[in-house]
């Protein structure tokens, strides 16, 4: 994973938990988020980990944050070709996972 230039900012979204800044940047500004958008091309055979006991998927943001989100939240947007798309991942102000949508 690799974010932009002086961006040092990691999250981690699970539906049961908050996010958790695993780099000691700053909670502030994640928890304000509301959306976390990220750009997924993921191969079938890949994906096919995660099924196979691999739980987290971990991608970079549009906005350069690096983020690790349950594997399970992609399970709905997975085709025979895998998971490809940009997709918006609505958080609560606690910094629950509320849902995923594929936008393109």
């Amino acid at each position: 994973m690799q974010a932009l230039a002086g961006f040092q900012q990691r999250v981690e979204l699970k539906p049961s938990q908050p996010l958790a800044d695993t780099q000691g940047v700053g909670m502030a500004s994640a928890t304000r988020a509301t959306e976390i958008i990220i750009r997924l091309n993921i191969s079938a055979e890949q994906f096919q980990r995660h099924y196979r006991g691999v739980p987290n998927v971990e991608a970079t943001a549009i906005d350069g944050r690096s983020v690790v989100l349950p594997a399970s939240a992609l399970r709905a947007h997975v085709t025979r070709d895998g998971v490809h798309g940009l997709f918006t991942f609505r958080i609560s102000a606690a910094g629950r996972l509320l849902s995923v949508e594929r936008r393109a």
